[in-house]
């Protein structure tokens, strides 16, 4: 009787508002139920044709339809489709791009709109090189290759075969060897006559071992400066014979390349030397390579004696001499002072500079009375070996003493370099050297030394 009540008002419920609550007041749907669902025999519904809906459901319960394609139904299948992906961003080696989704218009083929899913399956990094395996058995021979064309005859003797620049270098016409090198009919190769031009020969290759004796290079092929050492030259080599008139210029030799020893006396005449000037019984031949009348007659010139060394090279004229030494006038005019052991000695000298060689130099005069001094005197710098002459050499031909101005070191004579100030007077000397040859002195002095 409570059961059938309970109906009752649910009907009356359906009537009134048209939904239906089971086990449930307030109903929100048309039929609302609180709990399970059983359904019995229900019909087959396989065919999409005819049940082409579907039931879903809501995260409330609340039940609906939809289309099968729209849920993947039974006639939509799950498809895979592969393809090569290139190196790049997706597969630093490259690999397989997999694409899947359902095939929605069950056409067999995964269309790029039915693509849910993209993967891809990369290679892996190259991995290190394996060790070598070993060598094989060594294959059958091959068939015979088929008779080859031979090669044709020449048109001429000693005619040489060359092959073609390309694969497979098969052999051409003979040809007649040609240019500088001629070839015999027995294979002997000679160079042909004035084949070897300077282009042919490499810098620095014809060494001094390559020429004979009896060669007689003539002086034209010869560099026109330093082309003779003084290692070319033998004993008594030079000879007057040999010597062309006005050719022994500066240029042609080395400094100190011939030596007396090379020279047989009497060979150099003087035409045999080349310079300015008239040579005459008057005149000297300077060191500039000039010949000069002396200022004031042979005798002033000569002085005490021709002051000469062991090669017979005059040093100067002896003005005055000495148990340790010789003042004597060169044959440019200038005055110094030369050793019996040929050195040159110094003067005590203030220098502007630690080193005892800088440009500011004064030699020491000793006290503030007024001194005069030769314009030709020159000085010599123990710590250079240079000559200089006098700075400020007045109208007259002579330097004053003067204040030392700005040194701060002294040379002694016995070689030391010391700092030392001073209020003292000195000549001042000149910043640019005087050299031997301008001075008229040997560059070199071999002892013993003769008064003439």
């Amino acid at each position: 009787m409570k059961k059938n009540l309970f109906l009752a008002f649910a009907l009356c419920g359906y009537f009134a508002s048209a939904q239906v609550g089971i086990n449930t007041q307030q109903p929100t749907e048309t039929l609302d139920v609180n709990g399970t669902l059983r359904v019995r025999s229900l019909g087959n519904g396989s065919s999409s044709s005819t049940f082409d809906q579907v039931l879903v459901m809501k995260a409330d319960g609340t039940i609906g339809k939809a289309s099968r394609s729209s849920v993947g139904g039974a006639s939509s299948s799950a498809l895979v489709k592969t393809t090569a992906e290139p190196a790049g961003a997706n597969c630093a080696s490259g690999g397989l791009k997999v694409e899947s989704g359902l095939d929605t218009n069950s056409n067999g083929t995964l269309d790029a709109s039915e693509v849910s899913a993209t993967n891809y399956v990369c290679n892996g990094v190259q991995g290190a090189q394996g060790i070598q395996g070993i060598q094989g058995p060594q294959g059958i021979q091959g068939p015979t290759g088929a008779a080859g064309q031979g090669i044709a005859n020449g048109t001429a003797g000693a005619q040489i075969y060359l092959t073609s620049s390309t694969a497979p270098f098969s052999p051409l016409p003979p040809q007649t060897a040609s240019g500088d090198v001629v070839i015999s009919s027995t294979a002997v190769t000679t160079i042909a006559n004035n084949a070897v031009t300077t282009a042919k020969i490499a810098d620095a290759s014809v060494t001094n071992a390559k020429i004979i004796p009896s060669a007689a290079i003539e002086y034209t092929k010869l560099a026109l400066t330093n082309s003779i050492q003084n290692s070319d030259l033998v004993i008594n080599s030079v000879t007057t014979s040999k010597v062309a008139n006005g050719t022994v210029t500066t240029s042609k030799l080395s400094d100190d390349a011939v030596s007396s020893v090379k020279i047989l006396n009497g060979a150099v005449t003087i035409g045999k030397i080349s310079a300015s000037g008239t040579p005459s019984s008057t005149t000297y031949l300077r060191g500039d390579g000039t010949w000069s009348t002396p200022a004031s007659g042979s005798a002033t010139n000569v002085g005490l004696g021709r002051l000469v060394d062991a090669n017979n090279q005059l040093i100067g004229y002896v003005q005055s001499g000495g148990l340790s030494n010789y003042s004597i006038k060169t044959i440019n005019g200038f005055y110094l002072t030369v050793n019996v052991d040929g050195t040159i000695p110094g003067a005590q000298t203030y220098y502007g500079d630690g080193s005892c060689s800088g440009p500011v130099k004064y030699i020491n005069s000793g006290s503030t009375t007024t001194q005069n001094r030769n314009g030709k005197y020159l000085y010599y710098e123990g710590t250079t070996g240079k000559f200089f002459q006098l700075d400020n050499i007045n109208a007259n031909g002579y330097a004053q003493n003067t204040a030392i101005i700005g040194t701060t070191n002294i040379y002694n004579t016995s070689g030391t370099c010391t700092a030392s100030a001073t209020s003292n007077f000195g000549w001042k000397v000149q910043t640019t050297e005087t050299t031997r040859a301008t001075i008229g002195l040997p560059t070199t002095i071999t002892l013993p030394l003769t008064v003439q």
